[in-house]
């Protein structure tokens, strides 16, 4: 399979399927997904986010060592929605290097205060951040007030739901 014909070809679920099938665990066919993903033409690289996302949650010793390369692209601004949301939510649930902590509970803060900012990407930066601050409860006061603040606003369900688990993540009543 030629994987920048495949994700030209057709962005569905089901191609989506057939990608992550192609790849599996073979880890020279993620870098291949991962090169296109981080240096692809805009649509490309958005549309290969949905199956390197689903992969690297299967395998996350392949996006590891990419976790600075993804930080960087997550500081790209103007860029399509999905990038930043799939990025998102593979941090979610990777376990983060202490050095990559501090610029990444950056990025997270300013998504979570943008009100502009599409929905999933707020709720997954609200995720990475207290699983940031989970590790250093110095910096759980500071997310503590971002997501009091937005509580003073309407905000859509995934957010509220995401700001009672982080609640809950953290072990705080508010």
């Amino acid at each position: 399979m030629d994987l920048k014909e495949a994700i030209r070809k057709e962005h569905s679920k089901l191609q989506t399927l057939r990608i992550i099938n192609y790849v599996g665990k073979d880890r020279e066919k993620f870098n291949e997904l991962f090169d296109i993903f981080l240096n692809g033409e805009s649509r490309l690289s958005q549309c290969a986010g949905w199956p390197l996302s689903e992969i690297a949650i299967v395998y996350p010793q392949f996006i590891q060592p990419k976790i600075g390369l993804l930080i960087q692209k997550l500081k790209i601004t103007n860029q399509h929605p999905a990038i930043p949301r799939n990025i998102l939510r593979i941090f979610q649930t990777l376990s983060i290097p202490e050095k990559n902590q501090s610029e990444l509970i950056d990025i997270c803060f300013k998504f979570i205060q943008d009100l502009k900012a599409p929905i999933a990407v707020r709720a997954f930066s609200i995720t990475v951040a207290c699983n940031i601050c989970s590790q250093h409860p110095e910096l759980i006061n500071e997310l503590v007030l971002l997501l009091q603040d937005l509580k003073q606003h309407p905000q859509p369900p995934a957010i509220i739901s995401r700001i009672k688990l982080a609640f809950k993540q953290l072990n705080l009543n508010k």
